[in-house]
């Protein structure tokens, strides 16, 4: 988001964009009133019914704080369920049963010792604590985040822009997903 708002500031600096959160009960209906354009999230929590487009392929990855010492006590072969974690308050925003279905596929017990509201709370826990947390790939690459390589892969999912078919052929909904979409690509292939 803050790239793609970047974008359209330089491309409309008097445009002015609201983001809101991600309601899965509301979602259609704000569409439908137009009291909302464009719905951006996880492909499995958005209507079936709306006018849809993948763009993005995501996946969760382990992070901890850089200089932290977890890494080295994994190198010592501490297992991931001796290690403090963090997971993320359940919502259409964090899809929490991916990273339980990680520690319990690779037949660990989650150490759970917070849960956080949204993962942009991540950076300032991390200044206080040394814990691990699942977050996705692009936040990691982001944030002030050191990636800690697993043996077992995590599933991955579609990020996907969404719209009603009322503005499908809407001038300004057709511009806004064009710049998201070379937004993303822009961010994927500068992570490369």
């Amino acid at each position: 988001m803050p790239s793609f708002l970047k974008v359209l500031h330089i491309l409309a600096p008097r445009a002015s964009i609201e983001i809101k959160d991600f309601n899965a009960d509301y979602h259609v209906e704000s569409l439908n009133s137009g009291g909302i354009d464009l719905v951006l999230g996880f492909s499995n929590h958005i209507d079936a019914g709306l006018i849809r487009k993948n763009i993005l392929r995501e996946e969760y990855c382990c992070v901890v704080r850089n200089g932290s010492a977890i890494p080295k006590k994994l190198e010592m072969n501490m297992l991931f369920s001796g290690i403090p974690a963090v997971k993320f308050a359940p919502s259409a925003g964090n899809i929490e049963n991916l990273v339980d279905d990680f520690f319990n596929n690779a037949g660990l017990k989650n150490n759970i010792i917070a849960t956080l509201p949204c993962y942009t709370t991540l950076s300032a826990f991390f200044a206080a604590n040394d814990a691990i947390a699942f977050i996705t790939a692009a936040i990691g690459a982001q944030g002030n985040f050191c990636k800690l390589e697993t043996k077992e892969q995590m599933v991955p999912f579609d990020v996907t822009v969404a719209w009603h078919r009322k503005s499908n052929d809407n001038p300004f909904r057709i511009w806004l997903t064009k710049i998201l979409e070379k937004t993303v690509k822009s961010e994927i292939e500068r992570n490369i």
